[in-house]
């Protein structure tokens, strides 16, 4: 399966803000402090992932081989172009 680039980064982009509202909602319904602090922690910590991997195809076009979380993600036509 491959994905688009641009797919991708607005996939990634959807994830971070469900994963940010999540971390929200976590912390009005959870009443232990103990447990909103690792909810918090964890769904802001998988927002960081998402976002540092979506970073990333920033900085692939070098090698001309992008991939997002192991899957392999097309070039667009003129990226694609340069790279061979």
């Amino acid at each position: 399966m491959t994905l688009d680039l641009n797919t991708v980064k607005t996939v990634s982009v959807i994830a971070i803000g469900v994963l940010v509202l999540l971390a929200v909602l976590m912390a009005a319904i959870v009443r232990a402090v103990v447990g909103k602090i690792l909810l918090v922690v964890l769904l802001i910590g998988l927002a960081g992932v998402v976002y540092w991997q979506r970073d990333q195809l920033s900085s692939c076009f070098e090698n001309c081989r992008c991939t997002f979380f192991g899957q392999q993600v097309t070039l667009p036509d003129a990226v694609s172009k340069q790279c061979t």
